[in-house]
């Protein structure tokens, strides 16, 4: 099975270009027109020297992006910079000194914990309640497997199991977004040989032996993988059976944790194993030792063994003592990041295991988090009209004017015509992004991780940008399973 992506579309109101674009490129025309009045030459050149730089605002692209679209960022920058909203304190030193509830920086700064149960009323289920955003996340741990090593078959059967779970996905309408992250931090605590520890029969043989030894002598350099999914509910959509309920946080909870049962049983009749949706001290855990890494060790020796403190940390506990946001890094207690977004998936060919240069070829601490939103049949029908009408309208234009139309342009209109058609068919369309976040402990050794990762990037035939001006809302969606990233849809019901 192969399969590839649709180009990234050159949106704009004419033949890609936005309005600033065309802005620009108005007012050089403007400025031409002045260099052909002018009555001396020292006038004339400098209408010429403004025409160019108009021209280059236009025309020219930075970092996978058009100059024109750096100027938000740069401002936003700027004024964060001003007010000094780059710096996050936490601790005793937070907005809510008390520590009653969670304190997370940035966007995720109005969530709060929702206490609920599963519904065997036993476990307990960490719900994040964002009260801005009014939606409700909760996080499944996946168990994932080494596919490479699978039967063609059984990779491509996972694939088609995979594709019905995102479908039933974009059939719950109470969901907002989606996502996947998988991340790869080092085993402090080397589970393999906890693992052999307690489940060996035999440890007295000569091949129990040998095996403790290989994974004594690999414990430095071991690596974890771990996989979430999260789901993130929109109130707005559960308010009729939350009033139903009872319209208090207990509903909401109550009402999720329903939802939570369906949507786990279909990721495991897709062949992927879970081990349950995270409490809230686990859900805690993995966003504190995102925020601090250098507390992954102390917080893996608790629960082992059944000895110690609980697994996890207090749920008020998960956000950063302090954060310090710089225009191309993101400081976070104990470590530096950098975060990219993936702009561009393989457009060529590609087959099942076409990530593996970064899911199984890098050594470091980073992770890799796909956020999806399905759109409602209204939507994607909508979305699905306004490109078509677009690119037929692009191109007309180029027609009228006599101009070339590139492969790149028919790429995009056959991709659109295509979307169009699935969308006919009643296929689930979905918004993405896919971000890569890379941790280290100083800048220098981040700057060397970041390399390689962004080299096997290309080798899987991605194209990745780093978010500069924006590493504190990168970092939150690249690094955190909360299924937040996705930019609010304009022009589109």
């Amino acid at each position: 099975m192969r399969f590839k992506f649709s180009p990234l579309e050159s949106r704009g109101v004419l033949m890609g270009f936005t309005l600033g674009r065309l802005g620009a490129l108005v007012a050089a025309l403007l400025c031409g027109v002045a260099v052909l009045r002018a009555d001396n030459w020292l006038l004339r050149i400098v209408w010429i020297v403004v025409m160019a730089l108009f021209l280059v605002i236009a025309l020219a692209r930075w970092s996978g992006r058009a100059l024109t679209a750096w100027v938000p960022v740069i401002w936003a920058y700027a004024a964060q910079r001003g007010l000094r909203q780059n710096l996050y304190r936490g601790g005793p030193f937070a907005r809510n000194a008390v520590q009653e509830h969670m304190e997370l920086p940035g966007a995720l700064a109005g969530c709060v914990w929702l206490p609920a149960r599963a519904p065997d009323g036993q476990r307990e289920v960490g719900l994040i309640h964002d009260r801005h955003a009014r939606q409700v996340v909760a996080v499944l741990r996946c168990q994932g497997t080494n596919t490479i090593l699978e039967d063609s078959s059984l990779q491509e059967r996972r694939v088609v199991d995979w594709g019905s779970v995102m479908r039933s996905f974009g059939d719950d309408e109470s969901l907002a977004s989606w996502s996947v992250m998988e991340r790869t931090i080092p085993d402090g605590a080397n589970r393999a040989q906890r693992f052999i520890r307690t489940r060996m029969v035999r440890p007295d043989t000569l091949a129990a032996q040998s095996l403790k030894q290989l994974v004594a002598a690999s414990a430095p350099s071991t690596l974890r993988h771990e996989v979430y999914l999260a789901v993130r509910f929109d109130l707005s959509r559960l308010s009729a059976q939350v009033k139903e309920a009872g319209g208090t946080d207990a509903a909401i909870a109550a009402v999720v944790v329903d939802a939570l049962g369906a949507l786990e049983q279909g990721v495991l009749d897709a062949g992927v194993g879970t081990e349950g949706w995270l409490s809230p001290r686990g859900l805690a855990g993995v966003l504190r030792t995102q925020f601090d890494p250098a507390d992954l060790t102390t917080l893996e020796a608790r629960g082992v063994d059944g000895e110690g403190a609980a697994e996890g940390v207090d749920p008020r506990l998960a956000g950063p003592a302090a954060t310090e946001s710089h225009w191309a890094y993101y400081r976070h207690d104990s470590g530096w990041s950098q975060t990219v977004w993936v702009h561009q998936l393989p457009v060529r060919e590609v087959g099942r295991n076409w990530l593996t240069p970064v899911l199984n070829q890098t050594s470091c601490r980073r992770s890799v988090t796909l956020v999806a939103q399905p759109l409602s049949t209204a939507k994607a029908e909508a979305m699905s009209r306004r490109q078509m009408v677009a690119h037929e309208g692009d191109r007309r234009t180029r027609q009228k004017l006599k101009l070339v139309e590139g492969a790149r342009q028919r790429q995009e209109a056959r991709a659109a015509s295509r979307e169009d058609e699935e969308v006919a068919a009643g296929f689930t369309r979905v918004r993405y992004s896919m971000f890569v976040t890379v941790t280290a402990v100083d800048i220098a050794a981040l700057e060397k991780e970041m390399r390689v990762v962004r080299r096997k990037l290309s080798q899987a035939g991605c194209e990745s940008v780093v978010l500069y001006g924006e590493q504190d809302q990168a970092f939150l969606a690249g690094a955190l399973p909360l299924a937040y990233g996705l930019a609010p849809m304009r022009g589109v019901i």
